[in-house]
């Protein structure tokens, strides 16, 4: 009975810390998570000839092979003083919040817009996920903000991801659009997500 009482005392803990909310049963959450989308160089080259053109596209694609699984990501509910939760808590939600990219060296300046993508591991079931853009008439800062279309739930690649057999690995497509940067822009990229939890018995 003592241990019935204390698992229950943690699960309420886990609630109000975290926040609450009714969704097909107990669901707790949003609690703040940051994966890491890795980094690259978008140089000069990778943008085509300019032919006088005031606008060009430039685009690098690169391999995410760190991508976390759900337990990882799980395992920051499942962390409640001494109690294993591992039986009563499963991941319900990954809902993007924001991406974040970052400039370590170049200039944005010249760059008008930003596109990112999610290319899940080839023999997905799933397509292209469009992480959101960015649009700027006067080029940005060296670090910018990307909010996301209404609803892009991470779960389910994620889930995929660890399913999928062989090797290969999810990618981040970054498109930019403006003027072609006079050197190299070293950029990093983290995802910004909400994640929720569903309370039960499984």
């Amino acid at each position: 009975m003592n241990r019935r009482v204390s698992i229950l005392a943690t699960l309420l803990t886990v609630s109000i810390m975290a926040g609450c909310s009714v969704k097909n049963g107990l669901e707790i959450g949003p609690i703040a998570m940051t994966i890491p989308m890795g980094s690259g160089t978008l140089d000069p080259s990778q943008f085509p000839d300019s032919g006088n053109l005031p606008i060009l596209i430039g685009s690098v694609r690169r391999d995410i092979c760190n991508l976390p699984t759900e337990d990882q990501l799980a395992e920051v509910f499942r962390t409640a003083g001494s109690i294993d939760l591992s039986s009563v808590v499963r991941l319900s939600r990954l809902e993007l919040d924001q991406t974040v990219l970052h400039v370590a060296s170049g200039s944005l300046r010249g760059i008008k817009a930003v596109q990112l993508y999610f290319v899940p591991k080839s023999g997905s079931i799933f397509g292209t996920v469009n992480l959101g853009g960015a649009y700027s008439l006067s080029g940005f800062d060296d670090t910018i903000e990307i909010s996301p279309p209404s609803g892009v739930d991470l779960l389910e690649l994620v889930r995929e991801n660890d399913a999928m057999p062989g090797e290969g690995c999810p990618q981040l497509l970054v498109q930019a659009a403006g003027s072609i940067p006079e050197d190299p822009i070293e950029w990093e990229v983290q995802l910004e997500i909400n994640g929720y939890a569903q309370l039960g018995i499984f």
